[in-house]
């Protein structure tokens, strides 16, 4: 596992982790989202919409939950 990826984990895990896009953070916003294989980055990140990983790490709030659907 590589050093980045491991720190992404590690945050995902304790609700912290706010964004991993390059240098600058976006505003968290979302305290839950649902992510499914098959999600869509431009969607809302609900359980009927699901969306990608990256995209619910960029908006998850500090303490959050990200739901991992299967796919």
């Amino acid at each position: 596992m590589q050093p980045r990826s491991a720190i992404a984990c590690a945050g995902l895990f304790a609700g912290t982790l706010v964004a991993l896009s390059g240098t600058t953070a976006q505003a968290a916003t979302a305290t839950v989202q649902y992510v499914s294989p098959n999600g869509s980055g431009s969607v809302a990140g609900t359980q009927s919409a699901p969306t990608t990983l990256t995209a619910a790490i960029s908006r998850i709030a500090p303490g959050g939950t990200i739901y991992l659907r299967g796919g």
